[in-house]
């Protein structure tokens, strides 16, 4: 069967060759809505598709962006990605998506892949063992720097030479939910933090304990518990908790995914949420307002992140340094004053 060509569908609706590239080029602009219309309606007639590899072989570009993340089934992440597709698509730019499944070898499997298909720009978020020792920081940066590709790193802080990363003001955002804790008259306040290799988890459990030693509030290491950002980690440390007989008021998850687990065991444990015990989570996902009682939950600036790194990709800037967004409060009903 023949090859449909771009010749073919501008003979058939009648138009230029040039219109027809223009629509299929990213320059639909240079034409009516009319002609886009009819073009798009002949295209699809005929069954014509544009050899994306062929055009970024010829232009350099190929409107394409890979996006890496730890877990695309969490609801932090599944979020960004929506908002940097939504955000991209506006400048008629495609996103690629890699699940890293929180391992290293993935995470370079997928840059290596996103390098083969040219993608003009790498957004990547590094999981917990790339970033659980120097040897594995190393590899990951000597991978990103071997692709060839402009790239930034969202929502962690690295040892990566001349980059670009943005995340949130995880200090601040810790600091805040535990002041407000305190304030409603909480004094011991159990942590459920994330990887103790990552950044965000390291920053948020500075901020706490910055927020206990402001109110004279001694830290006791017995409240800690280390979770992995997962749902099962949350119900895991929340019965270590109990099991241990830790002597705690309230609870500050440090993802509202742990978070959930905890409202799992205390309502397996009868523990009234917060007339027994407070939570506070982190991320302000979308279940957290529709739970009962509803979550009170750090909510990051995501708007802001994503303008800037769309404005690089758009703009083809290329920045070094790191960009911190100081994160919001949401106050909600898992809480009240003792």
């Amino acid at each position: 069967m023949k090859k449909v060509t771009i010749k073919d569908v501008a003979t058939k609706a009648n138009v230029s060759v040039t219109s027809v590239s223009f629509i299929f080029n990213g320059k639909d602009y240079k034409v009516s809505p009319e002609t886009k219309r009819l073009v798009l309606e002949v295209a699809q007639e005929l069954g014509y598709h544009p050899d994306n590899m062929a055009r970024s072989l010829r232009t350099h570009k190929s409107n394409t962006v890979g996006f890496i993340c730890p877990d695309i089934c969490n609801g932090y992440y599944s979020t960004i990605a929506k908002k940097l597709e939504d955000k991209l698509n506006e400048e008629n730019i495609t996103l690629l998506i890699g699940n890293s499944t929180y391992t290293l070898e993935k995470e370079i499997k997928y840059i290596q892949e996103f390098a083969a298909r040219r993608v003009d720009f790498l957004i990547i978020i590094p999981c917990a063992d790339s970033l659980k020792n120097n040897q594995n920081q190393a590899k990951l940066e000597k991978t990103l720097k071997e692709c060839g590709l402009p790239f930034a790193v969202l929502d962690r802080r690295t040892n990566f030479n001349k980059h670009f990363e943005i995340a949130n003001d995880d200090v601040y955002g810790a600091k805040i939910a535990t002041t407000y804790l305190i304030k409603q008259g909480y004094r011991r306040i159990a942590c459920i933090t994330g990887p103790s290799n990552v950044s965000s988890s390291i920053d948020r459990l500075n901020g706490y304990k910055d927020a206990l030693k402001e109110f004279n509030i001694p830290f006791d290491s017995n409240l800690i518990k280390e979770g992995s950002y997962s749902n099962e980690s949350g119900v895991k440390c929340t019965e270590e908790l109990i099991d241990e007989n830790i002597n705690f008021d309230a609870v500050f998850a440090f993802n509202d995914l742990m978070a959930y687990g905890v409202y799992q065991v205390f309502g397996e444990h009868n523990i009234s949420i917060p007339n027994d015990k407070a939570v506070v989570g982190c991320d302000d996902l979308y279940f957290s307002s529709l739970i009962t009682p509803q979550l009170t939950s750090i909510r990051p600036n995501l708007d802001e992140m994503i303008s800037i790194i769309s404005e690089m990709i758009v703009n083809k800037t290329n920045k070094v340094g790191t960009h911190i967004i100081k994160p919001t409060l949401i106050i909600r009903s898992s809480v009240r004053g003792k």
